[in-house]
C-alpha cells in the first residue's frame, strides 16, 4: 500500500494489474483510498502518474470527503439527517420500519431481511412524498401529470417520453429543498423535454435558486443497503 501526501492530506493507493492492455485507470474506493490500475504487463511509473493527476485527486477527494452516502456505517441518511439503523425483534409490527427519535427501528421476525423492509419503507415514503408533491406543483403551475413511478433507477428522477415522471426510491433521504428540487426538475420537462436555454428558463419560474440546489445534490449519492450493513440490535 502506498500513500500520497498532499497538502495535509495523506491518501492510501493500491496499485493493481488490469485486463485492459492500453489504459490507466484511477479511482477512489469508499473509504477515500485509492486504487490505480495499470495496464496488463506494463511497467508504468505509478508515483508519475499520480503527480500527473495530482490536481484532479485533490479535487476528487475534497468531493468525496465533503459528500454524503445514502447508507453509511450503521446509520441511513432520511430527510436529510442522518439516522442509527436498529433491529426489534419481537413480533409486533414485523416487516415495517419506522422513525424513532435519532433511530429509525426495522422489526424483522424469523427469517426477514432487514435489507428489504428498509428499502420498502423508504419507496413508500418517498412515494407518498412525490404524489403529494407533484400533485401540488402540477396543479399550481398548469402542468396536466400522467404516471407517477418510484423505481431503482441510477438517477434522482426522469422524465420518459410519453410524459411518465419516474423518481428514485431514495429520494426521501434527500433534504425536503433537494427532494423538491428534483420533483420541480422533472416537472420542467413536461413542458420542455431538454436541457436547453428554453428548458433552464422554464425551471428558473418554477425554481429560482435551482443551480445552487443541483450543485448541492450532487455531493449525496445514492448506495445501496449491503449485507454486511451494520445494524444496531434491540431486542427485547
Amino acid at each position: 500500500m502506498g500513500r500520497l501526501v498532499i497538502g495535509d492530506k495523506e491518501i492510501k493507493y493500491e496499485v493493481k494489474k488490469g485486463d485492459n492492455p492500453k489504459y490507466v485507470h484511477i479511482r477512489f474506493k469508499s473509504n477515500l483510498e485509492l486504487d490505480v490500475v495499470l495496464p496488463k504487463g506494463s511497467n508504468l511509473d505509478v508515483e508519475s502518474i499520480l503527480k500527473k493527476k495530482r490536481t484532479w485527486i485533490e479535487r476528487k477527494y475534497d468531493e468525496l470527503a465533503n459528500s454524503k452516502r445514502i447508507f453509511d456505517n450503521g446509520r441511513v441518511l432520511y430527510k436529510g439527517n442522518y439516522y442509527v439503523l436498529s433491529l426489534d425483534r419481537s413480533d409486533e409490527d414485523s416487516g415495517k420500519a419506522r422513525v424513532l427519535n435519532d433511530r429509525i427501528v426495522i422489526n424483522v421476525n424469523g427469517t426477514s431481511d432487514a435489507r428489504l423492509i428498509l428499502k420498502e419503507w423508504m419507496r413508500s415514503e418517498t412515494a407518498k412524498f412525490v404524489k403529494r408533491r407533484a400533485r401540488a406543483y402540477a396543479k399550481r403551475f398548469g402542468i396536466n401529470l400522467r404516471n407517477l413511478y418510484v423505481k431503482d433507477t441510477n438517477r434522482w428522477g426522469y422524465c420518459s417520453k410519453e410524459g411518465d415522471l419516474v423518481f428514485n426510491w431514495q429520494l426521501i433521504a434527500l433534504p425536503e429543498d433537494l427532494t423538491k428540487y428534483v420533483i420541480l426538475h422533472e416537472l420542467a420537462h413536461l413542458s420542455v423535454f431538454n436541457h436547453s436555454g428554453k428548458f433552464r428558463a422554464t425551471l428558473t419560474r418554477f425554481c429560482p435558486d435551482f443551480v445552487e440546489r443541483e450543485k448541492a445534490l450532487k455531493n449525496i449519492y445514492t448506495s445501496e443497503p449491503t449485507t454486511h450493513m451494520q445494524i444496531l440490535s434491540t431486542n427485547r
